[in-house]
C-alpha cells in the first residue's frame, strides 16, 4: 500500500492514467508564529476564512500557540514578483502580512515557500497487489480542507478490509471495494474543492457579483443555505461497495451520539465499539448468523437500555425518523445497513464476505 506521497513511486509503478481536473495554481504558503499573546488574541480573527477577490484569492488561518498560516496566490497584486532568494520570499511573506492590515513585526515568518496545489488522481488505486491511499491517491487544493481527512478515510476503509482478506474472512475481491467506494467519493471532493478555487479567484465582475449575491442570500435564508450547501459542498455516501444497500442509509455515516453505559458513564458510542463491526439494535437479534458475526468477525451486539442507555433520546429519534430497528456498522463507521431485522443485516454482510 503507497502512502508514499504526492510523487509515489507505488503509483508509478502501477502505470495508470491519470484523472487531471484541470486545476494548478501556485500559492505563497506563509507561516508566521506572533509572539505576543495580546497581539494574537485580540487582532487576529479567530478560526479561518477565504478571501473572495481574483486579484488577492487566499486563505488565513489562526491555529494554535500563536501560529498563523496564510495561502495566497502568488501571481496576485501584492505578491507578483519573481521569488528566487530567500530575502524575496521573506519580503514577500511581510508584504503579504501588511496587505491583511496587520504589521508584520509582530510576525515572526518560520516558513514562506511557493507551492503548487493541483487537482488529480489515477484512474484505478488497485493494480494486483499494488494499492495508493492518501496524497499518493489524491490530490487536491485545500479550499475544502479535506487534504488530510481524505487520507484517514482511506486508512480506516482500507484496513479493515486488508484485515478481513489476510485472515481469510473474506476472499481478496473485497479490496477491489477501496477502489469502487473511496475514488468516487474522493473525486467529488476533490471537485467540490476546485470548484471553490475557481469562485474564488474569479475575475469577472458578473461572476463575482452573482456569487457574492448568492452568499448574502445563504446568510438570510436557510433554504438557499442548505442548497448551496448541496451542491457546493459535497459529502456523497458510497453508492457500492461493501454494502447492503437495502435502506437509504446505507453508504452514509452515522452520527456521534453521547450514550450512558450500564454503570452510568457517559461515553461515546465509538467507546463501546472498538475498531469493530457493530450491531446496535433496539431489540435482542439472536440466530445463527449473528452468533457467527460476533465469533468470525469479532462483531459487537450493542442493545438499547440494555447494554447502553439514551437519556437524551438521539438515538431513539433517529431510529423513529428512519423507521429502522437495527443499523451495522462498518469498523470504518460506514453504515452497511439499516432495518427492521438484525438477524438479516448479519446475514447479508456474511454472505457480502463469502462472494
Amino acid at each position: 500500500v503507497g502512502c508514499d506521497g504526492a510523487r509515489s513511486t507505488v503509483r508509478k509503478t502501477m502505470n495508470v492514467p491519470r484523472i487531471d481536473l484541470k486545476y494548478t495554481e501556485k500559492y505563497l504558503v506563509v507561516d508566521a508564529i506572533v509572539d505576543d499573546p495580546v497581539y494574537f488574541r485580540t487582532m487576529i480573527p479567530q478560526g479561518g476564512y477565504i478571501l473572495l477577490d481574483g486579484k488577492e484569492a487566499g486563505a488565513l488561518a489562526k491555529g494554535l500557540h500563536g501560529h498563523v498560516r496564510f495561502d495566497f496566490l502568488q501571481h496576485s497584486e501584492t505578491i507578483g514578483q519573481e521569488l528566487k532568494t530567500d530575502e524575496d520570499y521573506q519580503k514577500a511573506a511581510r508584504d503579504l502580512i501588511r496587505s491583511r492590515g496587520f504589521d508584520p513585526e509582530n510576525f515572526r515568518v518560520i516558513r514562506s515557500v511557493s507551492y503548487t496545489f493541483h487537482a488529480g488522481m489515477p484512474s484505478k488505486w488497485r493494480v494486483g497487489r499494488l494499492m495508493v491511499a492518501g496524497d499518493a491517491a489524491h490530490l487536491t487544493p485545500p479550499w475544502s480542507g479535506q487534504g488530510l481527512n481524505m487520507g484517514v478515510r482511506d486508512a480506516a476503509n482500507l484496513s479493515f478490509k486488508l484485515n478481513l482478506a489476510l485472515r481469510g474472512k473474506s476472499s481478496d475481491r473485497i479490496l477491489d471495494t477501496y477502489d469502487e467506494e473511496r475514488r468516487p467519493r474522493s473525486l467529488e471532493t476533490i471537485q467540490a474543492a476546485v470548484d471553490m478555487g475557481i469562485r474564488m479567484q474569479n475575475t469577472s465582475p458578473l461572476q463575482i457579483g452573482l456569487r457574492n449575491l448568492a452568499y448574502a442570500l445563504s446568510r438570510k435564508s436557510k433554504f438557499v443555505n442548505r442548497l448551496l450547501f448541496k451542491n457546493w459542498i459535497r459529502k456523497p455516501s458510497y453508492k457500492s461497495g461493501l454494502l447492503g444497500l437495502q435502506h437509504r442509509l446505507s453508504g452514509g455515516p452515522m452520527f456521534q451520539p453521547w450514550v450512558e453505559t450500564a454503570e452510568g458513564k457517559r461515553v461515546r458510542m465509538d467507546d463501546l465499539i472498538g475498531l469493530n463491526f457493530a450491531l446496535i439494535s433496539t431489540d435482542s437479534p439472536t440466530g445463527p448468523e449473528v452468533r457467527q458475526f460476533v465469533s468470525e468477525l469479532g462483531g459487537v451486539v450493542l442493545k438499547l437500555d440494555c447494554d447502553f442507555f439514551d437519556p437524551s433520546e438521539t438515538v431513539c429519534k433517529w431510529y423513529d425518523e428512519h423507521r429502522i430497528n437495527a443499523v451495522l456498522l462498518r469498523p470504518d463507521r460506514v453504515i452497511y445497513d439499516a432495518g427492521r431485522d438484525g438477524q438479516a443485516l448479519c446475514r447479508s454482510l456474511l454472505a457480502e464476505l463469502r462472494k
